[in-house]
């Protein structure tokens, strides 16, 4: 028997269930973000605003929602010896960070919205009013989108992983989960 099935057979006795169940309920988050990254590429804001916000909304808030999914699982997965401590805590300060993010980009952007009194909303300028809380706005959507890209860039090694396992071993295991 294989080191990864004597890891199957381990997982399947500690949070296997519970696992499957968490991931499952992330999909559909994982599938927003990734519907709404789709949107905001391919409508521009200045061409079609609500369609790109829409877009954005899916992408910030599912994405939000993935990751603290998948920062759960990867804790559950620790005592299983598939993911590290220090990869599960990376993954939570990311968590963290995106939260922080979403709500900081959220709150000024709205305030910003209230106070501009300029004539083009996608050209500001410091005379007019709001500006300092859009550039607050800008900067939390731009440290949100890098930390979406961290939070994608720390399963790599997971994905190498799985991808590498025979489909009928993955079919083995969803079964007997």
């Amino acid at each position: 028997m294989s080191l990864y099935q004597n890891r199957q057979k381990s997982s399947a006795n500690n949070h296997a269930k519970l696992i499957l169940v968490l991931n499952n309920v992330s999909l559909p988050f994982g599938f927003a973000l990734c519907i709404g990254t789709s949107m905001v590429a391919n409508f521009r804001a200045v061409e079609v605003l609500p369609v790109h916000d829409l877009g954005a909304f899916l992408t910030f808030i599912g994405g939000l929602i993935y990751c603290a999914f998948q920062t759960v699982i990867s804790f559950l997965m620790v005592n299983d010896g598939y993911v590290s401590a220090r990869l599960s805590w990376i993954r939570f300060w990311i968590t963290v960070t995106i939260m922080v993010s979403t709500v900081s980009m959220s709150l000024f952007g709205l305030w910003s919205f209230k106070l501009f009194n300029g004539t083009d909303q996608f050209h500001w300028k410091p005379s007019d009013g709001g500006y300092v809380q859009h550039v607050f706005s800008t900067g939390s959507e731009w440290l949100l989108v890098l930390a979406l890209n961290s939070a994608v860039g720390t399963a790599i090694n997971e994905i190498r992983t799985y991808c590498r396992v025979s489909s009928k071993l993955l079919k083995y295991d969803l079964i007997t989960v």
